[in-house]
């Protein structure tokens, strides 16, 4: 198992499940002290009333100079790439940004592979704390 450089330690890892079966994980990494920023994503996931997936996720980013920030988005195979215009637009919101679709590939076994599209969004923020806020709704089939 090679690596080149440092290795990010945990700093912060958190999951549960309360009465109304929502799950929340909460986790946080040193890997971005090097540059003055530190990065936390919460994810929550929650089957509402139609049996329908709601997905919410926020990555909070606290920086103290100028950033450069990427997320990446991978679909599943045969999931429509609608939802991947609802991201961009959520995050328009909020931040200038780029943003590339491309065909890309899930492995699911040695030499067996599935096409699937995959979102490339990226940007600058300027020092200061930012959350980057992503909800979906996903229908149920």
């Amino acid at each position: 198992n090679f690596r080149a450089g440092r290795k990010a330690k945990p700093l912060l890892r958190s999951c549960s499940k309360d009465e109304n079966n929502k799950f929340t994980l909460i986790g946080a990494n040193d890997g971005f002290n090097y540059f003055g920023a530190q990065h936390t994503r919460k994810l929550i996931v929650k089957l509402n009333a139609n049996k329908d997936l709601a997905f919410s996720l926020s990555d909070e980013v606290r920086c103290s100079k100028l950033m450069a920030w990427r997320q990446c988005w991978h679909l599943g195979p045969d999931i429509n790439d609608d939802i991947l215009f609802l991201i961009v637009n959520e995050l328009r919101k909020n931040f200038l940004l780029k943003y590339e679709i491309k065909n890309t590939w899930h492995s699911y076994d040695f030499g067996k592979k599935l096409s699937r599209k995959s979102l490339f969004i990226q940007g600058f923020i300027n020092p200061g704390t930012y959350f980057f806020n992503v909800n979906l709704v996903i229908n149920s089939p």
